[in-house]
């Protein structure tokens, strides 16, 4: 049996339950080198999240590192659950650490990798980015951990406080642990707002697949590494258990779901099934984990790794079935070119080749003037470059160039819940991110909620900045500000600026204030005007009263110095069937997208434009009304 003997650096306080529950709480603190001999032992497997390195990891690090006698009035510590718990003489405590799922650091996954990585880091000078990376670091070199500490003890002066839970001494305390831990250490990680995924992960709604899947990389548990997210892996599976659910074959007090969630509401498809797999008739209750016994579903989840299959196929050799835009432009980014920028000094044509990129390069902004390149124009420092793109092409785009790391951003809370929350809530949502929306409007508040269930929808004032902090600020990846104000959107943006938020954007409507927001370091913002969601071409039918005119679609973009005009191609177009590299196209024109047939292709210049294709063009030039216009 693994058991550990823990030192408690006080008189420990054992707390019983006034409300009759079977639980028993001890409560003090320990020593760094408790904490070492500690985590040899103790897993985290009980805890639904992974903790990685974050702003909230960041500044428990600069704590321990700067001022770590406040480390333990700024922290809750570690939480650890144990189904053995004997008081020792000497401050002392027996645990038991055999069961990793019941038994180990169930909340403080923030903590513990933050205090492990700074040990490590001072005794070794080496930095994990993982906690998977750290433990395994941990437990191959533990005896030299401390060996080394022992060393250099007199160096890591905190204390880290300490919780611990096990069953009391009644009859049938074991039993009520086991119902009520999951519980309880949901409650306790609500402050990120847990994922359904997690939850269900948490109780064993998913052990079966787990067992099944287990050579994928399947991000089961929040805050892992893998490649594969739950909730795409979910929704696959509802839908042989909706087969079953058709033929009669599931409980029939188990609501169904509409077929179409699988692709657009995935985490309906989450609810569904864990309700299903929740159902007594579907599995049974075994300390407090939910076990699959139903042989028919079994045989449904089965068929789940063919599906996965299946799907991948369709997606590798079928490519032009993503990622389409049924006809429409693609989504718009505009980033400002800083020093040293792997795109600084290069021409277009050799951004694109080395880079491997499918984006095109729209507009360029320079000392005031907007100029519409072509492959031979040179990027500059200090330019602020649009370019267009699906919004995995940009992402990739933007990650292979230094300007977005490769999937930090999991947790974004926007403020503010307009037009553009809705569109870029949709967004973010595709991207697999978890979303917080603040909104003062109770009546927006429910209209958000209805439309994007999966996000976490707070009704309050987003200006309130103890509201924000409340609200988790301090751990979010991403922090938007969409108010009606550009001021409070410059201001909050600061403020989480100042609190570790890494990716910060507010909403600008006036280009005034863009000399200002450089000054303050908020050098990527939003304006209204270059917001496409979806499809650039969600907006105005232009040019509708104008005879002739075969304009599908116009938007205004660089601060109406660029248009981005959709054209249908009918009969009397002049250059129908030639490649683009061959036509004489007028200065300040560039073909961006072409439409053949439902898919849309960034044009590129041996794509040749047919007719009833429709075609984008972005243009400098004012007044186009026919596509023939764009050649001189």
């Amino acid at each position: 049996m693994a058991t550990i003997i823990i030192k408690l650096e006080h008189s420990n306080l054992l707390q019983h339950s006034r409300e009759g529950v079977k639980i028993q709480k001890i409560v003090s603190s320990i020593s760094p080198l408790t904490f070492i001999k500690l985590l040899f032992k103790a897993d985290t497997k009980v805890n639904p999240r992974t903790a990685t390195v974050n702003p909230i990891t960041k500044s428990i690090y600069e704590t321990l590192d700067k001022s770590p006698e406040l480390f333990w009035y700024k922290t809750k510590g570690i939480l650890l659950s144990t189904e053995e718990c004997e008081i020792l003489d000497r401050g002392r405590v027996r645990i038991s650490l055999d069961n990793a799922d019941y038994e180990g650091i169930m909340d403080g996954g923030h903590n513990t990798f933050a205090i492990a990585r700074f040990i490590i880091d001072k005794l070794y000078g080496i930095s994990f980015k993982t906690w998977d990376e750290c433990k395994k670091f941990w437990d191959e070199n533990y005896d030299n951990v401390l060996e080394r500490f022992e060393q250099v003890k007199e160096q890591f002066k905190f204390s880290i406080p300490i919780e611990i839970l096990s069953p009391s001494d009644e009859i049938g305390a074991l039993d009520e642990f086991y119902d009520y831990i999951s519980e309880i250490c949901s409650a306790r990680n609500n402050n990120v707002q847990l994922r359904e995924t997690a939850k269900g992960n948490q109780v064993g709604y998913y052990e079966y697949l787990k067992d099944k899947l287990y050579d994928y990389k399947i991000i089961w548990k929040t805050g892992s590494i893998g490649k594969i997210k739950a909730e795409d892996v979910i929704s696959l599976a509802t839908l042989p258990l909706l087969f079953l659910q058709d033929k009669g074959l599931l409980p029939q007090d188990i609501k169904t779901l509409n077929k179409i969630s699988i692709y657009s509401q995935k985490s309906k498809c989450v609810d569904y099934f864990n309700e299903v797999l929740a159902h007594s008739a579907v599995s049974e209750g075994e300390k407090g984990k939910y076990i699959l016994k139903n042989e028919i579903v079994k045989s449904a989840l089965d068929l789940v790794e063919d599906i996965i299959k299946f799907y991948d196929k369709l997606y590798f050799e079928f490519p032009d079935l993503y990622g389409t835009s049924h006809g429409k432009f693609g989504r718009i980014g505009e980033v400002k070119i800083k020093e040293n920028s792997p795109l600084s000094n290069m021409r277009i044509c050799d951004i694109n080749r080395r880079m491997k990129s499918e984006v095109l390069f729209v507009a360029v902004q320079r000392n005031g003037e907007v100029i519409i390149p072509n492959g031979n124009t040179v990027i500059y420092e200090k330019d602020r470059v649009t370019l267009t793109g699906s919004t995995t092409q940009l992402e990739k785009f933007f990650i292979r160039v230094g300007i977005l790391s490769d999937r930090t951003v999991n947790e974004v809370m926007i403020v503010g819940g307009g037009r553009i929350t809705y569109y870029l809530t949709n967004m973010l949502l595709e991207l697999g991110m978890d979303v917080k929306i603040i909104e003062i409007n109770k009546d927006k508040c429910v209209n958000l909620v209805e439309k994007f269930p999966q996000a976490t929808v707070i009704h309050g004032d987003g200006t309130d900045h103890e509201l924000l902090l409340s609200e988790s600020l301090e751990e979010m990846d991403a922090f938007i500000a969409l108010t009606d104000n550009d001021e409070e959107n410059v201001i909050i943006s600061m403020f989480a600026q100042s609190h570790g938020v890494t990716h910060v954007l507010p909403k600008v409507n006036r280009v005034s204030l863009g000399f200002l927001l450089d000054k303050l370091g908020l050098e990527n913002s939003i304006t209204p005007k270059f917001i496409t969601a979806n499809q650039i071409v969600q907006y105005v039918r232009a040019m509708q009263n104008t005879v002739g005119s075969n304009v599908e679609s116009l938007i205004k973009l660089v601060n109406d110095k660029v248009e981005a005009l959709e054209f249908r191609v009918r009969d009397n177009c002049r250059f129908i069937d030639v490649p683009i590299k061959d036509l004489n196209i007028r200065k300040g024109i560039i073909i961006a997208y072409v439409t053949h047939k439902g898919v849309s292709k960034v044009a590129t210049g041996d794509t040749r434009i047919q007719l009833s294709d429709t075609v984008i063009i972005i243009s400098k030039v004012a007044g186009l009304r026919d596509i023939n216009d764009l050649l001189s």
